[in-house]
């Protein structure tokens, strides 16, 4: 967990430091920031038997921590913990 907080830290700012250079011949421009929601499968997901869900699961986790690092005033990382592994609730078919 602490290496992939650490790796969506640095990808965060590499991204915001290179941004204003990189975009200086076009003029005036905000900067631009990223932010980052990180899962892993230990620290990320509950011990369930189904694994062949797994895959998608950590995409759903990942991506409620994006939304709260989002929320949270962007240009943040956001570690998704146990209770971002919930189900995702069922589209009416």
């Amino acid at each position: 967990v602490a290496a992939a907080r650490t790796l969506g830290a640095r990808m965060r700012s590499a991204v915001r430091e290179a941004s204003p250079g990189a975009l200086r011949h076009i003029g005036e421009l905000p900067g631009v920031t990223i932010s980052v929601g990180v899962a892993t499968l230990r620290g990320s997901l509950r011990a369930r038997g189904d694994e062949r869900r797994r895959a998608s699961r950590l995409l759903v986790a990942a991506d409620r921590a994006l939304y709260r690092a989002k929320h949270a005033g962007r240009d943040a990382v956001s570690v998704a913990t146990v209770q971002d592994d919930t189900p995702m609730p069922q589209r009416p078919t």
